[in-house]
């Protein structure tokens, strides 16, 4: 069976609303926005492919995550194994390594993951259980994820 690691980066809009970062898959036919990871190679663990494929899509080093769900898919024409971690530190900001095979970064709602079929993504953010403190990377505030990940939000200046 074939085995998948998905990672999921989280953030804030504001102080309640959970967004996470997805991707749009340029060779896909079905579910074209999905979370980051890939498939994990002979040899490697789940946990070992995660980091490796976060490094080469989006030019990020995972330092630390956690495992949150674990799921039986078809896609892309087989059955899948679904490895789902929530990144909860990592270093440098995402950025589309592989143009050929993805071409923009959003940040969804739960909700918008519903409505735009992302269904195993849909399913895994549900079983995050709300933190116990707010990360550090909420969004300012004033500013949307979508300008936060592209270094645009707004920034204060002393007269």
């Amino acid at each position: 069976m074939n085995q998948h690691a998905t990672g999921i980066i989280r953030t804030y809009f504001g102080k309640h609303v959970p967004c996470f970062l997805v991707m749009r898959f340029l060779q896909k036919k079905e579910r074209v926005w999905r979370f980051a990871g890939g498939r994990v190679e002979e040899g490697e663990t789940p946990e070992q492919a995660l980091v490796r494929e976060f490094q080469e899509e989006l030019g990020i080093k995972v330092t630390q995550f956690r495992k949150v769900h674990e799921s039986v898919t078809r896609a892309d024409g087989g059955v899948w194994t679904g490895h789902w971690f929530l990144l909860e530190d990592f270093l440098g900001r995402p950025k589309i390594q592989e143009p050929e095979k993805h071409d923009r970064l959003r940040y969804m709602t739960k909700m918008q993951l519903r409505y735009y079929g992302c269904g195993p993504e849909f399913e895994a953010v549900q079983q995050i259980a709300a933190p116990h403190r707010w990360p550090s990377y909420v969004c300012p505030p004033g500013s949307t994820p979508q300008a936060q990940m592209e270094g645009t939000w707004p920034i204060q200046t002393s007269q």
